[in-house]
C-alpha cells in the first residue's frame, strides 16, 4: 500500500522539483510511512462495533476535550466525503482515504486525511489536529484556527507545512468559488431560486417561500415547495410556483426519484449571464437578456449524482404560453425600448422527454485548470401530427488552462441542432451578452447553431494587486437546415465575429471577481464599439 501511495505522490510532482527527487522520495516516504502505520494499526484494532479502545498515550488532548457524557470514537472513511455540520463537535479520531472533509461545526478531536480536501468554512472551528497528506487545505476568511494543521500539498511540487494559527495558511488554501454539492442538505432537483428577481416579463418576482421538509436532512425522502409572487405594473398580480418530493437511494444518496407539479417561466437563455446579474442589468439599464415562456404542468423522473458528474432524465406534461412584457423602471436608460417576446403559440399539451448530463472536475472555477461539460436532447410532442416528433439538442464545452502561475487561457464552445420543425421560441441565437459581444441580441436565429468564446485573462495573482485584465475573442453562427447544413464554408462566411479587452478588480478572495469593464469591437463590417459592465465572468 505503501508503494502505491508514494508512487502516486511522485508522479504527481512537476518536472522541475523532480531535480532533487532522492530528497522528495525521502521526505514523502516518511510522511506515508507515518500516515500508513496509523491506519494499519486501525484496521488491526477495530472491534465489532467498528470502534477501538485507544491508551491515554494515543489520544490527542481528550481529557482537555472530553466530558463526562461524550465517548470518543474512531472510524476509517473510504472515498466518501466527512461532513461536520454547523453546530456540531467532533471529539472523534477519523481516517479519510480518498474523500473530502467538510467542515461547518468545530473539530477537538484528530482528522487524518490521505488524497482529499479539507473546506473549512465561514462557521468552522479548530480546536484539534487536522494531517492532510495529498490533498489541499481551503479555509474561509472567518474560520477560527486554534489547533494544528499539518498539509503535505502536491500543487507546486511537494510542499509540507504546519501550522498553529490562520495567518500561516496561505498560497494554495485559499477557499474555492465552486464547492461540491452537499447532497444532504440541498436538492439539485429543485434549487432554491433567489429571493428578488426583476425583468421585463415578470416584473417584480419575490420568491419569498422555499421550504424544504426532509427532518433536517436525515431523512431520504424530501418535500420542497416554493413559491412566488409577479408583481408587473398594470397587471392583476400572478404566481410562480413548484412542488417537489424526491426519494433518494444508495450510501451517499447520489439516486434520486422525483416528481414535480410547476406554474413557472422557463428560457433558453441561462447560459448567457446568471440570473442576479440580468436582475441587475433590468434595475440599472432597463436591460433584459433572457426570452422566456410560461409553462404550467408535472413532470416525473431519476437523477443520478456520481460525484462531479450528474445525468437527469425527465417526462413532463404542460402547457406553454407567452409572457406579455412590462414596462420596468430603471435607474438609467429609462427611455429604452424594450425588446419585444419571441412569438409563442399557444399550447394546451407539450409532452417532452428530456435527458441532461453535466460534469465539471473537481473544484472548478474560471481562474484554474479545468473542464466543465453540459449535454441535453429533448425530444417533445405538440399534438400536432403533420410535425410529428420534434428533437432539440445542445451541447456545451468549458475548458480552462493554466498556461503559467496567474494566467488562464479559457475557452467555450456550443452547438445546437435539431430534428422537425422547431417551434419559433425554441431556436437558437447568437450574439449579444454572453454570446458574440457587440453584436445586437440574438442578430441570428435558427434551429442551427455554433458558437466559440476565447479569454486570455492575466489574473491578480500575477500582477500582485487586485487587477485583472484579459483579452478576449466571439464567434458564431445560427441559420436554418433548410437553407444548408453544418457547411463549414458557409458557416465560416456568415458567421458574426468580435474582439476586445477587459478590466476589472477583485477585492476579496483571490478568485473572487467584483466588477470589470468589458470594450468590445464587431469584426464583421459596420460595428462599432461597445462598453459593457459585469459582476461575473463572461462564462
Amino acid at each position: 500500500m505503501k508503494q502505491m501511495i508514494l508512487l502516486t505522490l511522485i508522479l504527481s510532482i512537476p518536472l522541475s522539483a523532480q531535480d532533487n527527487v532522492d530528497e522528495v522520495i525521502e521526505e514523502v516516504e516518511e510522511i506515508i510511512e507515518d500516515a500508513v502505520e496509523e491506519i494499519e494499526v486501525e484496521l488491526e484494532a477495530l472491534n465489532d462495533n467498528g470502534h477501538k479502545n485507544h491508551s491515554e498515550s494515543e489520544r490527542y488532548n481528550e481529557d482537555q476535550w472530553k466530558s463526562e457524557d461524550e465517548t470518543i470514537t474512531d472510524e476509517i472513511i473510504f472515498y466518501k466525503d466527512h461532513v461536520i455540520p454547523s453546530g456540531d463537535v467532533s471529539y472523534d479520531y477519523i481516517r479519510i482515504i480518498g474523500g473530502d472533509l467538510i467542515v461547518d461545526g468545530t473539530v477537538k478531536g484528530k482528522i487524518t486525511l490521505i488524497g482529499g480536501d479539507v473546506k473549512l468554512n465561514e462557521t468552522a472551528v479548530l480546536d484539534g489536529q487536522i494531517v492532510v497528506v495529498g490533498g489541499n487545505v481551503q479555509k474561509h476568511t472567518n474560520t477560527v484556527i486554534n489547533g494544528k494543521i499539518i498539509e503535505s500539498n502536491l500543487k507546486e511540487g511537494l510542499l509540507y507545512r504546519e501550522t498553529d494559527s490562520e495567518e500561516d495558511i496561505q498560497g494554495t488554501t485559499n477557499f474555492e468559488l465552486e464547492e461540491r454539492s452537499d447532497r444532504a442538505k440541498q436538492s439539485w432537483i429543485h434549487p432554491e431560486a433567489p429571493t428578488f428577481v426583476y425583468n421585463r416579463n415578470e416584473g417584480v418576482l419575490l420568491n419569498y417561500f422555499h421550504k424544504r421538509w426532509d427532518r433536517r436532512t436525515l431523512s431520504s425522502f424530501r418535500v420542497t415547495s416554493s413559491f412566488g409572487v409577479r408583481l408587473k405594473p398594470n397587471h392583476t398580480p400572478d404566481y410562480s410556483q413548484r412542488l417537489t418530493m424526491e426519494k433518494t437511494f444508495g450510501l451517499n444518496r447520489n439516486i434520486t426519484v422525483f416528481g414535480s407539479g410547476f406554474k413557472e417561466s422557463q428560457t433558453d437563455d441561462a447560459y448567457r449571464l446568471p440570473l442576479n446579474e440580468n436582475t441587475l442589468a433590468s434595475i440599472l439599464g432597463r436591460q433584459d437578456f433572457y426570452d422566456r415562456w410560461d409553462e404550467t404542468g408535472w413532470e416525473a423522473g431519476f437523477g443520478v449524482d456520481i460525484s462531479r458528474l450528474k445525468i437527469k432524465a425527465a417526462y413532463s406534461e404542460a402547457s406553454q404560453d407567452s409572457i406579455s412584457v412590462a414596462d420596468i423602471w430603471s435607474v438609467f436608460e429609462k427611455n429604452r425600448i424594450l425588446r419585444d417576446n419571441i412569438p409563442v403559440t399557444h399550447l394546451d399539451k407539450v409532452k417532452t422527454t428530456e435527458v441532461t448530463a453535466a460534469f465539471r472536475t473537481k473544484d472548478y472555477n474560471p481562474l484554474k485548470n479545468g473542464l466543465a461539460l453540459f449535454g441535453q436532447s429533448e425530444w417533445y410532442d405538440t399534438g400536432d401530427k403533420s410535425e410529428g416528433r420534434i428533437n432539440r439538442t445542445l451541447a456545451m464545452g468549458i475548458a480552462n488552462l493554466e498556461i503559467a502561475e496567474g494566467i488562464i487561457f479559457r475557452t467555450r464552445m456550443m452547438g445546437g441542432t435539431s430534428a422537425g420543425t422547431l417551434l419559433a421560441h425554441r431556436y437558437f441565437g447568437v450574439g449579444g451578452l454572453g454570446s458574440v459581444s457587440a453584436h445586437p441580441f440574438k442578430a441570428q436565429m435558427g434551429d442551427q447553431f455554433v458558437q466559440g468564446n476565447f479569454e486570455f485573462i492575466v489574473t491578480p495573482e500575477f500582477t500582485d494587486s487586485g487587477w485583472q485584465v484579459k483579452l478576449f475573442a466571439d464567434a458564431g453562427h445560427a441559420w436554418m437546415k433548410t437553407n444548408y447544413g453544418f457547411d463549414l464554408e458557409k458557416i465560416k462566411s456568415s458567421a458574426i465575429t468580435s474582439f476586445g479587452i477587459g478590466i476589472g478588480i477583485g477585492i476579496g478572495d483571490i478568485d473572487d471577481l467584483d466588477w470589470m469593464i468589458n470594450i468590445s469591437q464587431p469584426m464583421n463590417e459596420g460595428g462599432v464599439l461597445q462598453t459593457t459592465v459585469r459582476c461575473n465572468y463572461n462564462f
